[in-house]
């Protein structure tokens, strides 16, 4: 018998979650028309998914956690949040690092709604601020104008995925050399060797982390997992003191929390994957002084298990000429 979803505290009822984006996504508008609860984020291509199975590239114990997976997805990943309830449709997007792709999927699953009022929430330090409208047409107008000077202010954090063979197309010898010395290395390594590993760099732009086995049970309250084991040097965010402080500190310590959250998403990608991946990226990354900078480069990183359990991951930066280019 098909699953008919369960109900909630006020009878509406929860859609089954699925394993990938809603392909049918008319079937599921008309369900949630009809009464459903249909609670979703749509991601950096402007895909669908339920928020239970979206790819956050977060562990098991945090998505199973006190973790809100749609506050991480909209804060951290640039993701829009949107539930349709029975009385109004309530969406969340933070400005700051929105991906207009993102905005355009929300705002095209608002036009094909019925009418009901909009609560239009936006980040604060703590908290939430709401904004409502009496329908779609004049929150999709407001979206429209917050998604567009996310753009002319340049959304924070964006990369993209690259094949590994680019490092070799673009002839990028040191990231070559840095993934050579990785495929020599065992596939499991100690911290202190991998430490060595990142250490050897002559250029000084390895860092390398570690996620212990239970990490989860000893990360601090918004912290990411991740311990930084060695900074790289070159690393123009961090002074030189602060790079010290940070090392056996979870990677949340840094001064752009957000953006060491953004990049934890990053090692759990390549934990995931189990072999290197390379990322073209463009942040505007927050200093300790008060100021921000605005960075592009495209990195390397290396998955290793630590033979003290766990997983480390190398992450290899190197300017680069063009960025996100595909």
């Amino acid at each position: 018998m098909a699953d008919k979803g369960d109900r909630n505290s006020r009878g509406d009822i929860r859609l089954p979650l699925q394993a990938g984006p809603i392909s049918d996504w008319q079937a599921a508008r008309r369900r949630a028309a009809a009464g459903a609860l249909l609670d979703l984020v749509f991601d950096d291509l402007g895909r669908p998914w339920p928020i239970a199975s979206a790819p956050l590239g977060i562990s098991p114990a945090q998505r199973a956690g006190s973790l809100d997976l749609a506050e991480f997805a909209v804060r951290t990943l640039g993701w829009v949040g949107v539930r349709f309830g029975v009385d109004e449709i309530a969406v969340r997007l933070d400005p700051t690092v929105l991906s207009s792709s993102a905005a355009v999927g929300a705002m095209a699953a608002l036009a094909d709604t019925r009418r009901l009022p909009v609560r239009l929430r936006l980040p604060l330090t703590e908290g939430w601020a709401s904004e409502i409208f009496a329908g779609a047409s004049a929150a999709i107008t407001r979206i429209e104008q917050l998604a567009k000077g996310s753009e002319s202010s340049v959304a924070r954090f964006v990369f993209m995925r690259q094949p590994t063979d680019i490092i070799f197309r673009g002839r990028n010898r040191a990231l070559i050399h840095m993934l050579q010395l990785a495929r020599n290395a065992t596939a499991t390594i100690a911290r202190a060797d991998a430490v060595a590993l990142a250490e050897a760099d002559p250029d000084r732009r390895t860092t390398m982390v570690w996620r212990r086995i239970g990490a989860d049970r000893h990360t601090p309250p918004n912290g990411t997992g991740w311990t930084f084991e060695s900074v790289a040097a070159a690393m123009r965010i961090y002074r030189e003191e602060e790079r010290r402080n940070l090392i056996g500190a979870d990677t949340s310590f840094a001064a752009d929390p957000d953006f060491a959250r953004w990049c934890a998403a990053a090692y759990r990608r390549a934990e995931e994957a189990g072999e290197p991946i390379v990322e073209d990226v463009r942040a505007l990354v927050g200093l300790s002084v008060g100021t921000a900078i605005e960075t592009t480069y495209r990195r390397l990183l290396l998955p290793f298990r630590a033979a003290e359990g766990g997983t480390l991951v190398a992450v290899r930066f190197e300017r680069v000429a063009e960025p996100l280019a595909a």
